[in-house]
C-alpha cells in the first residue's frame, strides 16, 4: 500500500545491502552500505566489533534503503557514492570521518570503488551479508599521501 502510493507521487525505493566486517581498520571494521541505485557504495559504518552497540553499528539495522525520484534523492547530501548521478555530498556530512575537504572525500570514494571492485559487492536486497572474516584491511601507502585495500590472508 505504502509502495503504492510513493509510486503514485513518482518516488522510487532503491535498496541498501549492507556487507557488515568487509575491511578491517586496524581494530576496527569497516562496514559497507552498497546502494542498488547508483550502484556504489553509499553508506558506511565504522565500529569496534567487541564494543557494546553503539550508534555507528545501528546503521546496518536502520538504514535500509533510500528515496528518490528524477529532482534527487533523500539521502544525497551524505552519500559516499560520487559517482552517482543524484549525490550532493557536501562536506560537513563527512567530518565525524576525519574529512575535511572534497579531495579527501574522492581519494576515499576511490578506495570504496577499489572495495566494490575486489568484493565483486551487488545489490542483494535490504539485507545485511556478514563476512566471518574482514576480506579486507586498509593500509597506508609508503612515500605516498594515499592509502589502499589489500586481500587479507
Amino acid at each position: 500500500m505504502e509502495m503504492d502510493a510513493l509510486a503514485q507521487m513518482g518516488i522510487k525505493r532503491a535498496c541498501i545491502t549492507w556487507y557488515d566486517n568487509a575491511v578491517r581498520l586496524g581494530k576496527r571494521v569497516l562496514a559497507l552500505g552498497y546502494c542498488e541505485h547508483g550502484k556504489g557504495v553509499a553508506f558506511i559504518s565504522v565500529y569496534y566489533p567487541d564494543k557494546p552497540i553503539t550508534e555507528e553499528w545501528l546503521k546496518l539495522l536502520v538504514i535500509r534503503d533510500v528515496l528518490y525520484d528524477d529532482n534527487g534523492c533523500d539521502d544525497a547530501k551524505w552519500c559516499f557514492n560520487l559517482k552517482c548521478p543524484l549525490n550532493r555530498a557536501e562536506i560537513k556530512h563527512f567530518r565525524k570521518y576525519g574529512f575535511s575537504s572534497l579531495e579527501q572525500l574522492r581519494e576515499f570514494h576511490r578506495l570504496l570503488e577499489d572495495a566494490c571492485e575486489k568484493l565483486r559487492l551487488k545489490p542483494q536486497g535490504s539485507t545485511v551479508q556478514v563476512f566471518k572474516h574482514a576480506p579486507l584491511r586498509l593500509k597506508r601507502v609508503r612515500g605516498r599521501a594515499k592509502s589502499e585495500f589489500e586481500r587479507r590472508g
